[in-house]
């Protein structure tokens, strides 16, 4: 979650009849949105081979010498979750100033996320991970559908989702009272919190892909900008799927 409506480095379409202007436009969107999903394809496909790879890897180590292995993860998964929070301020700060290629910095981010989302290869179905997969894919491609013919303006979309994402945290933030006051309704409670979220963070991924789909009219997108796109879509992409997997997770154990 992130885009904007900031000035990108697209190239101008020249000025031309309005009917030839908006198959220019939509040829450039076409082109460019296929960039931008095709990295997007790859860093998914990259990142589901670290999880399963190091994944892997993390069960014969807990297989040889549990005890080490358990501290050992846990100090890789810490240092893997701080390396994240660093590079997606720096695969911006990169993207825009258009000096360094952003590549290494957005190779490094989705290596990291797998080696975050490994614990889910080790201790979850590869069932639940496959289903989960199928339903945030149906989830972003509904997204693309709607932004690809929404007209409109998605301020009252992003402010929503926003305003959804900030009342569900203060809520969360706050729940604990209810641990004393309302014991009965503190699981229900965290359930609404959850869903909330969930739907703030779906409504905000449509913001994303609708803009996404507004610059890439605009021209020819450099390669910065492109991964930069999908790396937005990409995180967006996670943060539902980890939910997903948690709700099918959930499901499944009472079944």
């Amino acid at each position: 979650m992130g885009i904007n409506n900031r000035d990108y480095n697209t190239s101008n379409p020249t000025i031309e009849k309005p009917h030839n202007e908006a198959i220019k436009s939509a040829g450039s969107r076409a082109v460019n949105m296929a960039k931008v999903y095709g990295y997007l394809f790859l860093a998914l496909l990259f990142t589901a081979g670290v999880a399963f790879g190091i994944g892997y890897l993390f069960s014969l180590w807990i297989a040889s010498n549990a005890d080490n292995a358990v501290v050992g993860m846990n100090v890789i998964l810490i240092v893997s979750a701080i390396g994240l929070i660093v590079l997606s301020f720096t695969v911006q700060g990169v993207a825009f100033s258009n000096k360094h290629s952003v590549i290494p910095y957005f190779i490094g981010y989705v290596t990291l996320m797998g080696v975050l989302l490994s614990t889910f290869t080790m201790f979850i179905d590869w069932r639940i991970l496959g289903v989960a997969f199928g339903i945030t894919s149906l989830v972003i491609a509904l997204d693309a559908i709607i932004a690809l013919f929404s007209k409109g303006n998605m301020n009252f979309l992003a402010t929503l989702g926003i305003t959804l994402l900030f009342g569900g945290g203060m809520v969360f933030f706050f729940s604990w009272l209810f641990i004393f006051l309302f014991p009965n309704v503190f699981g229900p409670l965290l359930y609404a919190i959850d869903f909330i979220v969930f739907a703030a963070i779906t409504i905000l991924t449509l913001v994303d892909i609708a803009r996404i789909n507004k610059i890439a009219e605009r021209g020819e997108m450099s390669t910065n900008l492109s991964l930069y796109c999908a790396f937005i879509i990409y995180t967006d992409f996670i943060y539902i799927f980890i939910r997903i997997v948690r709700y099918i997770a959930i499901f499944s154990s009472r079944n």
